[in-house]
């Protein structure tokens, strides 16, 4: 299912939006269960202090390695040929004061971004230091073509993003086929 972001939209964190995402976070929690390095899968969402920090999952590898997993879902992903990283949350009822907060790409204190694709059916695995090494280094070097984005979230958010072209950042990231995993 396909849920747009849309200032018209309430809460974007109630409703369609928010069960689309948990769809995507169930899939990747299954995806994480199935791999062959990982011991242990601990889910964590509905824990405050890693919502917090966002974190949706705990990985004990099978070599001992405690991994933070924050997971996204992108419709885009795998066919708009650029990758999502969120700057910012504007919040347009807030006390100006406290009217931006850093986007989840920034801020998250995950070691690892799962990202679910819906439209081709992959999950993309990559470092979070990586990711944001990436953003780094294609604004350093693509300053006059980088893609601002301000995407109106729901009726009281928009989001600030940038658009990494895919052969920008292509080598950060593992892919794997869910039709593969599923079948």
């Amino acid at each position: 299912m396909r849920v747009e972001p849309s200032a018209a939209r309430g809460r974007s964190y109630d409703g369609e939006y928010m069960r689309v995402g948990k769809e995507g976070e169930m899939l990747a929690f299954e995806f994480l269960r199935s791999r062959p390095d990982i011991a242990l899968v601990t889910d964590v969402r509905e824990q405050e202090s890693y919502q917090h920090r966002d974190i949706d999952f705990v990985v004990r590898t099978t070599r001992g390695q405690t991994v933070n997993v924050e997971v996204k879902r992108d419709i885009h992903l795998g066919t708009s040929g650029n990758v999502l990283f969120e700057l910012a949350r504007i919040y347009h009822t807030a006390h100006p004061n406290f009217c931006v907060k850093l986007g989840w790409s920034v801020r998250s204190g995950a070691d690892i971004f799962l990202f679910y694709a819906p439209s081709t059916e992959e999950m993309y695995l990559c470092g979070a230091k990586r990711f944001r090494k990436a953003l780094q280094d294609y604004t350093y070097h693509a300053r006059q073509r980088t893609q601002l984005r301000l995407i109106p979230t729901d009726a009281i958010k928009s989001t600030l993003n940038v658009l990494v072209p895919w052969e920008d950042c292509e080598d950060i990231f593992k892919v794997y086929s869910m039709r593969e995993e599923t079948a």
